[in-house]
C-alpha cells in the first residue's frame, strides 16, 4: 500500500508576471506531500527510470525551476523502513490578470467629517474585468491586499480622488493579483 497513492499535484500560483515559471522549494513540497509529517525522507528525480535505478536525485537543497504549466517528477518516500515509488506533477496556476481601473463615483457627502462616503461593491465587475471565478475585495492599503487582512467595504473620500486597492482572486486556485 502506497501512502501516498500513485500520484499527488503540488499547486503554486505564479507570480504578478505570469510568466510561467515558479521555483519550487522541496522542503515546502515534501512538507506538503507528508501534510507536516517529519518522519517521512523523499528523494526526488526527473525521469521514472533514474528514480527506479536510485541515479540522479535532484538536490533538495536548491530550488527547483519549472517553466510549463505543469512538469511530472518521480519520487521515492521512505517511512518506517518502508520505501514507496510515487509521482508527483509540480503545477503552476496564473495569477488573474488585470489592469488598473479609475473610475468616477458618487456617495453620501458628511458634513461633519467633510468626506463622501463610496460604497465599493458596485464596482466588484469593474474591477473583475469579464474574469470569470473570481472574487474581488477591496483594501485600504496594498499592504492589507497583500496579507489578505482588513477588507473595505466603502471608502470615505476626503477631496476629489481616493486611492483603493482590489484583490482579484481567482476561486479554484486561491492565485491573486491586486490593482
Amino acid at each position: 500500500y502506497n501512502i501516498f497513492g500513485e500520484e499527488s499535484t503540488v499547486s503554486r500560483c505564479d507570480d504578478f508576471s505570469n510568466d510561467g515559471v515558479y521555483d519550487f522549494d522541496f522542503i515546502d513540497v515534501s512538507n506538503e506531500l507528508s501534510q507536516g509529517q517529519g518522519d517521512i525522507q523523499f528523494t526526488f528525480y526527473e525521469t521514472e527510470d533514474d528514480r527506479d535505478n536510485q541515479e540522479n536525485p535532484i538536490s533538495q537543497f536548491s530550488p527547483y525551476t519549472v517553466n510549463t504549466p505543469s512538469k511530472e517528477l518521480f519520487f521515492t518516500s521512505t517511512y518506517n523502513d518502508c520505501v514507496y515509488d510515487s509521482k508527483v506533477v509540480l503545477e503552476i496556476n496564473e495569477a488573474p490578470v488585470v489592469s488598473p481601473q479609475t473610475v468616477e463615483a458618487c456617495g453620501e457627502f458628511n458634513d461633519t467629517a467633510n468626506t463622501t462616503t463610496v460604497q465599493l461593491s458596485p464596482f466588484n465587475n469593474l474591477m473583475a474585468q469579464g474574469l470569470n471565478g473570481v472574487s474581488v475585495t477591496f483594501y485600504a492599503t496594498q499592504q492589507d491586499a497583500e496579507n489578505n487582512e482588513n477588507t473595505i467595504e466603502n471608502i470615505d473620500v476626503a477631496g476629489n480622488s481616493t486611492q483603493v486597492f482590489s484583490r482579484i482572486t481567482t476561486i479554484s486556485t486561491g492565485c491573486f493579483n491586486i490593482t
